[in-house]
């Protein structure tokens, strides 16, 4: 039975070419959307999943409540936090501390390379399942002056040497041995793009104060394994203030917990310290996308198989009076349905080889199509199936009704009904696809806007440069930024100790005039500075100077922004005297708010110190008059002449703030793109739906040529219906769309306004392509010859 259902749907599917081309061709690109989709939601969903123990591994969190202000949660912990606990709670497994990924440089021979990695505890071997490829000793990290590197950095260091027991050095002065090759980590992780680890005793030993337990300096992350049967829930409840309990400075403000790793990406945005979401959000809207995208292609299919109802009428009517059961009919169309889906896929398949590489460069990922992975087949089997059976069960259902005798005289009853299922299908297509494109022109906006209101700063043709080698000495830095002014490579330097285009550094127990009782843990972002902050990124003042190499007075002076002010409660800030970092400080300047943190909330009270021997980055104003490229060879001649070892790398200022936009980009990205292949189906759904008019209308258009009606009559006739049924879809999909986007604004501070006109233009491209859809096959009815439509048989 089976095999007959497979040949007769074969000469059926030969025998329309047109209609077989059209439907597969809509299916594919249905399904080929829903595979890019759905390999993104995958990559996304386990991203840090491939750990062993991943269901015991936790970050270790804190939320800072104080009050009068907005509560803050952040990941980084003090040095001895993982240690103490351990020490104190059996239920902790291991533990590890680790930093941040540090760029370095390290030299062996002749080659000097940079890589990241970051300083660890040794249990992080174990804890994150970092498989050695070799190793020269069974107790890595023993020796603190050792170095495990991943096989893609040896092949880069060392070329075809063997790299164990290789001495190699750091920064071009400490001489580490190489005890260890590790396979690089998933990219699925954020472990992603580690070159090398180094021992947390080489950091005590290089860096003496990490050694001294500070439960007042937040910056390094702390990651903890519990014992099996161990709720975390229940203890978190034990160390809840825990910190409060080893530290003077800190008091219930302050509560510590763990969070597990598995779900830090998708779940890592807290308010008022609980998890509401992160970007997990992004992973339903783009499930949504996904569905509804499969769901218009389906009811393409749906619409275009019922078109040729009439074709297939006599067919059902012959093997039903020969003993034909409506559930062999239905069967014989499910096979139908479920071969095409077939086609469509694999077509899908090559679609998404052909478009990944694109995709990938969109997402800055390497997505593939994992082959080798019989889940990956098991999955393509369930979507073929479920595409099959949800395209085809509509059509199977309705053509394996007629009746018989009803067919073979011709008597198929067509429906009157104002708005038939297939015409809800359509409204149902549009309304997704009308949705989307007002969704994206409203993200483009949202995001334009916070791009375009005022930073605060200037931050074109602005370069940072690591300080690192000769310049990490005192003066060297100092040295080489007057050459650079010297050698007019730029119009100002300033030596800052962190990126100001992010929060990256803050502090409280500050104190000043006035200051009330619970505003003594207030916090502050922090940037420590030479002279020229404000000449060098622009910042506008508000009131008082900038930071001067002829005030020697600057060196216990501050510039506070308009929030740090507000919150002190300054009426006249210059001349006020502050405490920060334990030193009395004379306001000088006010700048107004810039974007230091996120661009999408209000900037937090910022204190900028004069602390040149806080020094991180060169902060390099290109000249006017030279081009970039003039510019940047004299500065390269500079640091190759002070730092030989180091290559010149830099960054610009602008292009790290771009990447503050980087998710909502993606997002609107994403639903541009595939709300234009929404429209696409969504038409291939209209033109099914005129043909299926046209065809049970032929004989009416025939019968007004003959009494007269000329061809844009009919065109405008054929075309009428189509277009109200559009014009409804614009409707229900502008309120959809509306109730979307004013909720997504909502988690904005500064938003844009939901306009009249996104919806019109919307609106009117909608239709315009709707009615050059529709005029096709209208056009082609209307000019039918009337003698052929009324011939009867």
């Amino acid at each position: 039975m089976f095999w007959n259902n497979l040949i007769i749907t074969y000469r059926n599917l030969k025998n329309s070419k047109w209609y077989t081309f059209i439907n597969i061709s809509g299916l594919a690109i249905g399904l080929a959307s829903s595979i890019l989709l759905l390999l993104y939601i995958f990559n996304q969903w386990n991203y840090n999943q491939s750990f062993q123990n991943i269901d015991r591994t936790y970050a270790v969190i804190k939320h800072y409540m104080p009050p009068g202000q907005e509560p803050s949660t952040s990941w980084s912990q003090p040095n001895v936090l993982g240690p103490t606990l351990a020490q104190e709670y059996p239920e902790i497994a291991s533990f590890t501390r680790h930093t941040f990924n540090w760029t370095t440089l390290f030299t062996y021979k002749e080659t000097g390379i940079k890589g990241a990695g970051p300083f660890v505890d040794s249990a992080f071997l174990e804890m994150f399942d970092v498989k050695l490829i070799k190793k020269a000793t069974s107790d890595i990290f023993e020796d603190p002056n050792s170095i495990i590197i991943s096989s893609e950095f040896a092949k880069r260091i060392f070329k075809d040497e063997d790299p164990l027991n290789k001495i190699i050095k750091r920064q071009d002065q400490d001489a580490l041995k190489v005890v260890g090759v590790y396979e690089p980590f998933t990219k699925n992780s954020f472990l992603a793009g580690t070159d090398f680890l180094l021992p947390w005793k080489y950091f005590e030993q290089t860096t003496p104060y990490i050694k001294e337990a500070n439960w007042g300096n937040f910056n390094y992350d702390t990651y903890l394994v519990l014992k099996p049967n161990v709720d975390y829930k229940e203890f978190n409840k034990k160390i809840k203030y825990f910190i409060d309990k080893h530290s003077d400075d800190a008091g219930e403000e302050t509560i510590t917990a763990l969070f597990p790793l598995s779900k830090k990406y998708l779940y890592g945005k807290f308010v008022n310290g609980k998890s509401v979401g992160g970007r997990i959000d992004l992973i339903r809207l783009l499930l949504i996308l996904t569905m509804g995208i499969l769901v218009i292609a389906c009811i393409n299919f749906m619409n275009l198989s019922t078109a040729r109802s009439e074709k297939r009428a006599k067919e059902v009517g012959i093997r039903k009076s020969i003993g034909a059961s409506r559930v062999s009919l239905t069967r014989q169309f499910l096979v139908e349905s479920i071969l095409l889906s077939f086609c469509s896929c694999l077509l899908a398949i090559l679609i998404v080889l052909l478009v990944l590489p694109y995709f990938n460069r969109l997402l800055s990922l390497q997505l593939i199509l994992p082959f080798t992975r019989p889940g990956f087949w098991l999955g393509l089997v369930g979507l073929i199936l479920f595409t099959g059976f949800l395209a085809g069960s509509y059509p199977a259902i309705y053509l394996s009704s007629f009746k018989p005798i009803e067919v073979l005289k011709n008597r198929i009853k067509k429906g009157k009904n104002r708005f038939s299922l297939r015409q809800v299908l359509v409204i149902t297509q549009f309304t997704f696809a009308v949705g989307l494109i007002v969704c994206s022109i409203i993200i483009f906006n949202q995001v334009n806007y916070i791009k375009n209101l005022p930073m605060g700063y200037d931050n074109k043709q602005i370069i940072q440069v690591d300080i690192e080698g000769a310049t990490e000495n005192d003066g060297q830095a100092e040295l080489v930024k007057q050459r650079i002014l010297d050698e007019g490579a730029a119009t100002s330097v300033c030596i800052t100790s962190n990126n100001v285009s992010r929060e990256s550094s803050s502090t409280w127990g500050v104190e000043w005039s006035g200051m009330k009782e619970d505003q003594k843990l207030t916090v502050f972002q922090q940037v420590a500075c030479s002279d020229d902050f404000v000449k060098t990124f622009g910042m506008q003042l508000t009131a008082g100077r900038d930071f001067e190499k002829s005030h020697k007075s600057d060196s216990t002076a501050v510039i506070l922004n308009d929030a740090a002010v507000k919150t002190m409660g300054f009426q006249d800030p210059i001349g006020q005297t502050i405490k920060w970092q334990g030193e009395n400080r004379t306001v000088i300047g006010v700048i107004k708010n810039f974007t230091l943190g996120s661009p999408y909330e209000q900037q937090n009270p910022l204190i900028v110190g004069y602390r040149p021997d806080w020094r991180s980055l060169f902060n390099i104003k290109l000249p006017s008059n030279l081009s970039t490229s003039q510019a940047l060879s004299k500065i390269e001649k500079i640091f190759k002449e002070v730092n030989p070892a180091y290559p010149f790398e830099y960054r610009f200022i602008d292009k790290q703030f771009e990447m503050k936009f980087i998710n909502e980009t993606l997002l609107g990205d994403l639903v541009k793109i595939f709300g234009s292949l929404a429209i696409i189906i969504s038409c291939l759904g209209l033109f099914g739906l005129a043909a299926f008019s046209a065809e049970q209308r032929t004989k009416e258009i025939g019968v007004r040529k003959v009494l007269g009606a000329s061809v844009n009559s009919i065109v405008v006739l054929l075309s009428g219906n189509f277009i109200k049924l559009v014009i409804v879809s614009n409707i229900i999909g502008w309120g959809l769309s509306y109730w979307a986007m004013h909720n997504w604004l909502q988690q904005f501070t500064f938003k844009t306004g939901i306009h009249l006109w996104e919806f019109a233009v919307t609106g009117v491209l909608s239709i315009l392509i709707a009615i050059l859809t529709v005029s096709t096959q209208a056009i082609r009815a209307a000019w039918m010859n009337p003698v052929k439509s009324l011939k009867s048989e």
